[in-house]
């Protein structure tokens, strides 16, 4: 026998006679150490009737122990008996038996079919695969660190561990069974009296849970079926088993982090119970940074110490270790979001980069909770602003049902410590203001009942939400001051981009990601420009108003020259007021999202009645000026058919408006080429030229400017402008461009 053994060699081969075929029995029971690296066509029992013996049998690469010997079919397995050790370190069994408190270890090689534990035996599993089926039996342990095991099968009164490795299915009636990493690749299963706690790892499809098993899952962020339920129990729906159970899905994260997100079932009297063990935080102090305690974040908030959580904070949702805030928000009659436009103003917070807001659970962005709740407060102006704001928030912050509750007063004081209060309302101040927002505080409303669109369009009501709540936390209309309109300046606390409008291109539902350089209105580079994203327009002064790309070369003096050091007042873009003649200004840029104001204290506005420090908004009329309404022109591009090598002048264009406009109305000096190449002041007519019955204005562009902006093959040129109260025109024609000579 080719046998290796460290120690003395004591082996024994034996012939079993029975009805079946003659099978071959080797023996290790020596107390030794042996090392198996070659095919064992017969039975091995380690230790059998030798107690305290502690022999130890290591497979190693190369050593195999078949089930079957195809002629005459006789069936080989390993058999463990009395404190016997089993190191599985290479090569392959088919079938391992381990009896009477032995020991097998399983870091390499395979179990092609079976692994049984019977006895109090152990398996620990930290690598190597079984290619069928663990079974334990009789108060056996097994832990799993590593390696795979198709299916694992628990009964009984065992300890079952899981912390890393892959197993297929895994189905247990054992006493404790903990899983904390690693991956179920298909169904975790509970039934009998078990009890499981799952607290990290993965789960490939379902969770089963009947009999009276009890599934213990340690995490956060919990949802069925996308309601959100903090700690709490789930049981069966019908009470029967739990193939007769609807599906339902489970969400979280578990406190390992790992994502749950899971179909489940529950029969009988089982239970899924959720709970948030969590680390542990000091209570009054606050991890993520957000304004909330750490113990009003895991236990709820009980605002006058009295044992009766006031709000409860873990149920809405909140996280200690990740930034959250609170918004209630109620409206007029007719006023009202829809749940989906907050829902927009919801996904923006949640796609900030964690490197902006520093979460210590490191996952990205912040969990805007927006509670939107009454909406027929009845319609009304607001000509006192704040005072009519306030005389609502005092009959309707909170629920209905939380103010008829006996315990209100208290959970106004408590929700006053976590929520801010918007209110979607129609006008302040007699004018047409989109809303207006304490800096920090919160208190903020939407007002846009005497926009175009009653109450305003879906774009300009979350834009001016977030506006409007940007001032809550703490951001000015320049960011870090309040000069306002600044080119290098892209965040929704700009009026540029408070809403989309048609002469930018780029807006986004977003405070600033990014500090820009500096702008100098002293000493502008027009090759620097203003160094920003590719793709992206923005509207500059001085007036006239033009449109430019915030990345490459400006001619902020609109001389066609291109120079290093110019002067320009390029937040000119208003008459007056805010965005009128401001020369000699320093533009910074600034990223919003680090420097959120969360706490709702630290500052007067916070009390109940205090709004100061409150800027002036956008109004509609505001608006116009710089945006106006914008019409459709029609422009005939001449010629249709354009050779770059042609010679002359100019190009000429004709330009025709919409019923109820005149041509003689349109600002020249207003008008651009595909942003580029301004309108000569002269030579221009006025004539019906295509004899269509509609008067066109032909007004020319300098040829080779023009040139510079063609490239050969089908091009769009695209006409901007205004007339002379404001209203805005654009128009486009497409045309083909020749090479000039010897150009391919």
């Amino acid at each position: 026998m080719k046998s290796r053994r460290v120690g003395i060699l004591v082996a024994a081969v034996v012939l079993l006679v029975s009805d079946s075929p003659v099978m071959a029995l080797t023996q290790f029971k020596d107390g030794g150490v042996w090392n198996i690296d070659y095919e064992i066509n017969d039975d091995v029992w380690v230790d059998y009737q030798s107690p305290g013996m502690g022999t130890t049998v290591n497979m190693l690469d190369g050593g195999s122990i078949p089930w079957v010997n195809p002629v005459p079919p006789i069936y080989y397995q390993l058999k463990s008996f009395e404190d016997s050790i089993i190191n599985i370190l290479g090569g392959s069994v088919d079938i391992l038996r381990a009896y009477d408190s032995s020991q097998v270890t399983v870091s390499g090689g395979s179990i092609k079919y079976f692994l049984y534990l019977h006895d109090s035996s152990q398996v620990t599993v930290s690598g190597g695969s079984f290619e069928n089926t663990l079974i334990a039996y009789d108060n056996s342990q097994v832990t799993v660190s590593g390696g795979s095991v198709r299916g694992l099968y628990a009964f009984g009164g065992n300890q079952v561990t899981v912390s890393g490795g892959s197993i297929g299915n895994l189905t247990t009636t054992s006493q404790v069974t903990t899983v904390s990493g690693g991956s179920i690749k298909r169904d975790l299963k509970a039934y009998g009296s078990s009890q499981v706690i799952l607290s990290g790892g993965l789960i490939g499809r379902e969770l089963l849970i009947w009999s009276n098993a009890v599934l213990t899952i340690d995490g956060s962020d919990f949802a069925v079926d996308e309601t959100p339920v903090g700690s709490t129990e789930l049981t069966s729906i019908l009470g029967l088993g739990y193939e007769n159970e609807p599906y339902r899905r489970l969400t979280g994260t578990l406190l390992s982090g790992d994502p749950l997100n899971n179909d489940f079932r529950i029969g009988h009297s089982a239970k899924i119970v959720l709970t948030n063990t969590g680390p542990q935080l000091p209570p009054n102090e606050d991890i993520d940074g957000d304004g909330l305690l750490n113990g009003w974040e895991v236990n709820g908030y009980d605002v006058n110490g009295d044992g009766t959580i006031d709000l409860d904070l873990p149920a809405l949702g909140a996280d200690p270790m990740h930034k959250d805030l609170f918004v209630e928000v109620d409206a007029m009659a007719g006023r009202a979001p829809t749940q989906a436009a907050l829902d927009r103003v919801v996904a923006a917070f949640a796609a900030v980069p964690n490197s902006f807001v520093d979460n210590p659970d490191g996952k990205d962005g912040i969990t805007l909770h927006i509670q939107l709740d009454e909406t027929n407060i009845p319609l009304a102006d607001w000509p006192n602003a704040f005072g009519d704001f306030d005389n609502v928030k005092d009959n309707r912050f909170g629920t209905p049902a939380q103010r008829d509750h006996s315990n209100w007063s208290n959970i106004r004081d408590a929700k006053a410590k976590v929520y801010r209060y918007c209110i979607f309302a129609n006008t302040h101040s007699g004018g047409r203001s989109s809303g207006f927002g304490e800096r920090p505080g919160n208190d903020f409303m939407v007002t846009l009942g005497e926009w175009p669109t009653p109450g305003g369009t879906e774009d300009e009501q979350v834009g001016t939400f977030m506006h409007e709540f940007g001032h809550n936390l703490n951001l000015q209309h320049g960011g870090n001051d309040d000069i306002n309109y600044k080119p290098n300046y892209h965040s929704i606390m700009n009026y540029h981009w408070q809403t989309p409008h048609w002469n930018h291109t780029g807006w986004e539902l977003d405070y600033s990601r990014e500090v820009l350089s500096a702008l100098n209105e002293s000493n502008l580079d027009e090759n620097a420009g203003i160094g920003a994203a590719a793709g992206v327009t923005v509207p500059v002064g001085p007036l006239p108003v033009v449109v430019v790309n915030e990345s490459g070369p400006i001619d902020w003096n609109r001389n066609n020259i291109s120079d290093t050091s110019v002067s320009a007042d390029i937040n000119y873009v208003r008459t007056q007021g805010v965005g009128g003649p401001s020369p000699g200004q320093v533009f910074t840029g600034h990223s919003d999202w680090p420097v959120l104001w969360y706490r709702l204290s630290g500052h007067s506005n916070f009390q109940d009645g205090v709004h100061i420090d409150i800027p002036e908004e956008m109004t509609y009329e505001m608006y116009r000026e710089v945006y106006g309404p914008r019409i459709n022109a029609r422009l005939d591009f001449e010629p249709d058919t354009f050779n770059l090598g042609s010679q002359g002048q100019f190009v000429t264009t004709y330009i025709e408006l919409p019923q109820g406009f005149n041509v003689s109305n349109i600002d020249i000096s207003s008008l651009m080429l595909n942003i580029s190449v301004p309108a000569l002041s002269t030579p221009i007519e006025i004539g019906d030229y295509d004899s269509d019955g509609t008067t066109d204005l032909m007004v020319k562009f300098d040829r080779q400017e023009v040139i510079e902006i063609l490239e050969p093959g089908e091009q769009l040129v695209y006409l901007t402008g205004r007339l002379s109260d404001g209203t805005s025109l654009t128009g486009d024609e497409i045309i083909w461009v020749l090479p000039s000579k010897g150009e391919k």
